[in-house]
């Protein structure tokens, strides 16, 4: 079924959710996640719950002939990038990768270098800047709620830009 296809989604999704369906019921473990085609498996330190619930899902896939792409397979780790996050299980934090934190420093400083700022401009922003916390469809309601705002450029007052300057 071609991506771009109205239904290409939803069916995607329902074959990523039977995958997470058929690995937690042979592994009788709740220790996974999925976004979309991205599965994470979590476990404590030190024992092998994860490579567990990584060799079921291999065994899972390639019993109903499910590609997996083994380069963007990683782990069994305490550090990784998932959904465009930093995850370290040691350190107990989640980070936003450096490369992310600069082109958001550079849209900021484009806006603050403005006068106004029109409401697309703002909503772009802000957008990018929330866009890895939020799921697609907290994003669409997001846009929904901020979609019926004033479109007029908006004026930066000069107290905001001494307090970032």
């Amino acid at each position: 079924m071609p991506m771009g296809c109205s239904i290409s989604c939803a069916t995607f999704e329902k074959c990523s959710t039977f995958l997470h369906w058929s690995i937690k019921n042979k592994t009788r473990s709740e220790n996974l996640d999925h976004y979309l085609h991205d599965f994470i498996f979590v476990g404590e330190a030190h024992k092998n719950d994860c490579f567990f619930l990584m060799t079921a899902f291999s065994n899972v896939c390639s019993s109903l002939e499910v590609p997996i792409a083994n380069e963007n397979t990683e782990g069994p780790c305490t550090k990784l990038e998932y959904l465009g996050l930093l995850i370290d299980s040691d350190e107990m934090l989640v980070r936003i990768p450096d490369d992310k934190i600069e082109k958001l420093k550079d849209q900021i400083n484009w806006v603050l270098e403005k006068r106004k700022v029109t409401l697309k401009e703002m909503q772009s922003l802000t957008d990018n800047l929330i866009a890895d916390a939020l799921s697609r469809g907290q994003m669409k309601k997001f846009r929904e709620v901020t979609s019926n705002a004033d479109p007029t450029p908006l004026t930066i007052p000069q107290e905001f830009l001494d307090l970032l300057m």
